[in-house]
């Protein structure tokens, strides 16, 4: 099967720091694909250059076997890249549904008519349990509701590769459980998903592949199992 997205030897600086340096991995379509590392190793930058927010300063990126490197981030959107972050923020004095609206009207890959967009957005919020939530302001969410709805944004753009960035940081065990059954169900629908998370049980039940980076580099890929006995994840990451 040929690679939906080939990173290859991605690196990217800040002043005299090295972010990333020469990352390389291929991803196939409907691939679940981790990414685990300390804080400060690269995970994000990495996130970034993949979805546009940043510009790599070496290496080069491909979707779909056209070259992205140099392609803004709003372009990535319509070609079928979409992220969350760390950090929801809606539009908070807009309804839940209208939130979701103005990610299809803006970033989805093809133009959607008034009724048309209604539909999807409802369908969207109905798999991410926010059904009873339409009508309210987007700023009156919990956290994990706040998480769920920075989800369907995301989806809202139609992508074909979806990046999570931390949607799981600060849910109860039972929201964890709740949040990877609909990402679970997002993946079944054929979309290819990068997540990187800190809470190592969700990384390891989702994943099918995960990369451990620490310093901007891999230094161990492989399946959950792999990944939880290799001594240099379990030194640099586990602390063990």
């Amino acid at each position: 099967m040929s690679a939906l997205l080939q990173v290859d030897k991605v690196s990217k600086n800040f002043g005299g720091f090295a972010a990333l340096t020469e990352v390389s991995f291929e991803l196939a379509q409907g691939e679940r694909f981790g990414i685990i590392g300390p804080n400060g190793s690269g995970k994000t930058t990495l996130m970034n250059c993949i979805g546009g927010a940043l510009y790599g300063d070496g290496g080069s990126i491909r979707f779909n076997g056209a070259d992205i490197t140099r392609v803004p981030a709003w372009r990535r959107a319509r070609l079928g890249i979409a992220r969350s972050f760390q950090v929801p923020r809606p539009f908070a004095s807009l309804t839940v549904l209208d939130n979701v609206n103005v990610a299809i009207e803006y970033a989805a890959s093809h133009p959607h008519r008034a009724k048309q967009m209604r539909d999807l957005a409802a369908a969207i919020l109905k798999r991410m349990h926010l059904a009873a939530k339409v009508g309210v302001p987007a700023g009156s969410l919990t956290q994990v509701e706040l998480r769920k709805l920075e989800l369907a944004r995301a989806l809202a753009t139609q992508p074909r590769v979806l990046i999570l960035d931390e949607v799981m940081a600060g849910l109860s065990a039972a929201e964890v459980d709740e949040m990877l059954e609909i990402i679970m169900d997002i993946n079944t629908q054929g979309v290819t998903i990068i997540m990187i998370e800190h809470i190592m049980r969700a990384i390891m039940r989702f994943s099918s592949r995960v990369i451990c980076l620490d310093a901007g580099t891999i230094v161990a890929e492989g399946v959950p199992e792999t990944i939880v006995a290799d001594e240099s994840v379990r030194r640099i990451y586990l602390g063990a």
